[in-house]
Order: C-alpha cells, then sequence, then structure tokens
C-alpha cells in the first residue's frame, strides 16, 4: 500500500508537469504622443510618456534639450537607450519614458527608448 506521503507527493509532481507555465507580458503598446506643453502643464509624476520632436542640445553626460512645436523640455538619456544611432538636432525622434518631477528642480522626462522618424 502506498503511504500518504508519497501518493501527495506523485499526485503533486503529476499536477506541476502537467501545469502549463505562463509569462505575462504587457502588450498595451506606447502611450500616445502628446506636446511639451501637455507634459509641463498636465504631466504627473512617474507618468509614462511620448513625445516627438528634435533634441537639440546637450547639456550634461546624459542630460539635453528635447524641443517640439509647443515648448522645451530636459529629458535623461542614457546612453544605452541610443543603441548606436546617430541623432543631430534636425533628426526627429520619438521619446519614450516616465516624467520625472521634484520638488527642487524642473519637470523632465527619463528616457527609456528612442526611436528615430523617417
Amino acid at each position: 500500500m502506498i503511504s500518504k506521503k508519497l501518493f501527495s507527493a506523485a499526485v503533486a509532481g503529476a499536477l506541476l508537469i502537467g501545469a502549463p507555465f505562463a509569462q505575462a507580458q504587457f502588450t498595451g503598446g506606447e502611450p500616445a504622443v502628446v506636446s511639451v506643453a501637455s507634459v509641463l502643464s498636465q504631466g504627473k509624476d512617474d507618468q509614462y510618456v511620448s513625445v516627438e520632436g528634435n533634441i537639440i542640445q546637450k547639456v550634461g553626460k546624459e542630460d539635453y534639450i528635447f524641443k517640439d512645436a509647443t515648448g522645451q523640455i530636459k529629458v535623461e538619456i542614457d546612453d544605452r537607450v541610443f543603441n548606436g544611432q546617430q541623432v543631430s538636432p534636425t533628426t526627429k525622434v520619438r521619446l519614450t519614458g516616465e516624467i520625472d518631477k521634484d520638488f527642487h528642480g524642473p519637470m523632465e522626462i527619463d528616457v527609456n527608448t528612442l526611436v528615430i522618424i523617417k
């Protein structure tokens, strides 16, 4: 006769082997493109946004000034985000990232992705 422990272990093993393993992925896509003016007037800390325009100036190691038709905002872009892409002030780009709104400084966007718009 099979002991209860051995039977329980066999059942648990059979359930684990037969159970499919799911991997969660978010498939909602990128946020809608908004204007810099909208980010500055209505943006909330940690809000995920996309903006389209031009990176017009480097102002720090990973800090840049981004401009669209409605205004300018400071953006932080890690070197890895450029992914080897060459970007000049005339290159139109889409930046996606999180708004960083500190009490002690101006609002900026911490960029996660950069796409050159052709």
